[in-house]
């Protein structure tokens, strides 16, 4: 779901601009986390860019969000938590079907 790239950025409280398709828009806003754009359009990317070149204080508040989102919502952690609760889920209802089938 998540580039690598992005998350190494995001990470290492650096400031991103990316476009707000998918997952990014769903879960990182915009002017909090990163800079949103649309999709294949070079005026947006540009102001953006420019934005972020001129406004230290953006770039600062944007790279400590962005760092807080990952350590919130995608560490080792998090991930490995929430694939053990996905296991345990589906062996549970494996067994349920398979006590449905046995009755």
């Amino acid at each position: 779901i998540w580039s690598s790239s992005l998350v190494a950025a995001l990470k290492n409280k650096k400031a991103v601009v990316c476009t707000n398709s998918g997952y990014t828009s769903k879960y990182l806003k915009d002017n909090y986390h990163v800079l949103l754009i649309s999709p294949q359009s070079c005026s947006e990317l540009v102001s953006a860019i420019e934005r972020l070149a001129s406004d230290a204080e953006l770039r600062y508040r944007l790279g400590e969000n962005a760092q807080a989102f990952v350590r919130d919502h995608l560490s080792v952690e998090k991930i490995t938590k929430e694939i053990r609760r996905l296991i345990i889920n589906t062996v549970q209802e494996w067994k349920r079907q398979e006590k449905t089938k046995v009755t």
